[in-house]
């Protein structure tokens, strides 16, 4: 919940979208958009507020080439601006236990 606010309700959570696919040839972002709608619907149900989306399409979160949108999620979080980070599957925020380690330090 929001910092400060004694009086927070689930209607006040700040939730974040990751977004990542790991292979995406034609360029279509297809997988980004299921992932897109089923976590939606998720907040939907929770009556969460979408406060950002951060999407890394076309980029393994095995290798080691950086993700610009998980790195700038990580950030918001820090800044406080993102209560709740919403990912389809655990392995679409991440495949390495650093960096899983990254998002769970940050939990408040």
């Amino acid at each position: 919940m929001p910092a400060g606010s004694e009086d927070a309700t689930l209607a006040d959570v700040r939730a974040a979208l990751y977004l990542r696919q790991s292979v995406d040839r034609a360029g279509d972002e297809l997988g980004i958009d299921r992932q897109r709608d089923a976590c939606g619907e998720l907040l939907r149900s929770r009556g969460w507020k979408l406060a950002a989306e951060y999407a890394d399409n076309d980029t393994s979160a095995s290798s080691r080439k950086p993700r610009p949108a998980f790195t700038a999620m990580l950030t918001a979080v820090e800044r406080g601006e993102i209560d709740v980070i919403c990912a389809r599957d655990v392995d679409r925020l991440c495949r390495r236990l650093t960096d899983l380690e990254s998002v769970l330090v940050l939990q408040r």
